[in-house]
């Protein structure tokens, strides 16, 4: 399947609509222009509008306000209420741990084009968020900083008091107008190697206020029904990913990958292009989330960790992170710490 034709959740391009309203700009003028109104869903997640579409249509607002700081402002226009049965599944979870395993079980109905991935480093629990293809031009920062400020709400909404807990790591340039998105968002952090949000592990234990198990219950079953309307996307993709797992030999190779997976490399290697990605952006993918796991303990030295992943010589590892991250070991260390303080 070409990512193009994937359904954005109809929620996200009338938020952009409703933005562009506010600024000036007529609905169904915009909707008529790009020869949309048609295909435009607003109240379907399993529907809504196709990527492509959805490319075309927030191009357009932001040529034609001028406003290359949507993305913040449209992404803080998505807190939890706006994920449907997803969001509603999540505020009646019995706690914050619960609510993330719903997001990640029903991730597909909000965010088709983002690869979810948990870590836990000491105390600190990471979510990381990866796109499953590049989007190039202005579309890419303002569509992190979008997601950044959405996926922060939520966490907010959930846990008020976290707020001054959750670091958000960005991976674009700080923007002329960051000081506005940290009257929102204090411990916000860009330049960084990832799109990544980080908390204390002991914030998923907390309980819930909203909590109640029938509530849970059909919010779950509304979910189960909008996810058997779509597509999956990713299938392979997180089967793969869910087996990156450095070992002693090293990461798999793709022939290795395949014969685990019971699927042959070229058989594998269709089913990632479809899916928008290769097996070699995947490594690179799970080289960095391993480097930065065991770079994030501070009782290993640069060259331990080197040894970890199999570098016998740790000024090729040096070299390796930096291409990964564009930062080196001792600078994504500094910057980490300067974060946590």
């Amino acid at each position: 399947m070409d990512w193009k034709t994937l359904a954005v959740p109809g929620v996200i391009p009338l938020t952009w609509l409703s933005y562009a309203h506010e600024r000036g700009l007529v609905h169904d003028d915009l909707t008529k222009r790009l020869g949309i109104t048609e295909k435009f869903d607003p109240t379907s997640f399993s529907t809504g509008l196709e990527a492509k579409d959805f490319i075309r249509l927030a191009l357009e607002i932001i040529n034609r306000t001028g406003d290359n700081g949507v993305g913040f402002e449209i992404g803080w226009r998505l807190p939890l209420t706006a994920y449907g049965p997803l969001g509603q599944a999540m505020m009646a979870s019995p706690t914050a741990g619960d609510a993330l395993a719903v997001c990640l079980r029903f991730w597909q109905l909000i965010a088709r084009g983002l690869r979810p991935e948990t870590a836990v480093q000491q105390d600190t629990f990471v979510f990381t968020l990866a796109p499953y293809y590049p989007l190039e031009g202005p579309l890419g920062h303002i569509m992190t900083e979008s997601t950044a400020a959405s996926v922060f709400r939520a966490m907010v909404l959930l846990i008020p008091a976290a707020a001054s807990e959750i670091e958000v790591w960005v991976d674009s340039p700080e923007p002329p107008y960051a000081e506005n998105i940290r009257r929102h968002i204090p411990k916000i952090r860009f330049d960084m190697p990832i799109l990544a949000f980080r908390f204390p592990k002991s914030l998923l234990d907390v309980q819930l206020p909203m909590a109640s198990p029938p509530a849970l219950a059909a919010a779950i079953e509304n979910c189960e029904a909008e996810l058997s309307r779509i597509d999956t996307h990713g299938k392979f993709t997180l089967k793969v990913q869910q087996n990156l797992k450095f070992r002693s030999s090293g990461y798999f190779t793709l022939e290795e990958m395949a014969e685990h997976l019971a699927l042959t490399p070229r058989t594998l290697r269709r089913h990632l292009a479809s899916e928008g990605g290769s097996y070699s952006a995947l490594l690179q993918a799970a080289r960095r989330r391993d480097a930065l796991q065991l770079l994030d303990n501070p009782s290993l030295e640069v060259a331990d960790v080197a040894e970890r992943l199999g570098y016998y010589d740790s000024a090729n590892f040096v070299r390796a992170f930096r291409k990964l991250t564009g930062l080196s070991p001792t600078e994504y260390r500094r910057r980490a710490n300067i974060e946590a303080t």
